[in-house]
């Protein structure tokens, strides 16, 4: 299965305008399933979701087709180790260092 990753970063510069990306399916973290919206973004921030078949009348907005592709927000915390189920102290994380192998 091959399987195409496209990022979309948006500017921090506010003065690009707002982005409205139609035909994309929101992945938003809550558990829910993907649905299908138009996101609108103004500057860093998600101004509005709307869920299909309704559509954002974003004026002037740049107008990126998602065609499909799955959006979802930024990570926050993407490098965590989740197998370090329960709470410990700096002394017991360095303890389960591999032993080196020469």
């Amino acid at each position: 299965m091959n399987v195409e990753i496209k990022t979309f970063t948006p500017s921090r510069n506010n003065g690009d305008g707002p982005r409205s990306l139609p035909r994309v399916r929101v992945f938003d973290g809550s558990g829910a399933e993907r649905f299908p919206a138009e996101v609108l973004v103004d500057g860093t921030r998600i101004a509005r979701v709307v869920p299909s078949p309704a559509t954002i009348d974003a004026g002037d907005a740049q107008v990126i087709d998602g065609a499909g592709a799955t959006l979802m927000p930024g990570l926050v915390e993407a490098h965590a180790h989740v197998s370090f189920t329960h709470p410990v102290e700096l002394e017991d994380i360095v303890a389960c260092r591999p032993k080196r192998t020469r």
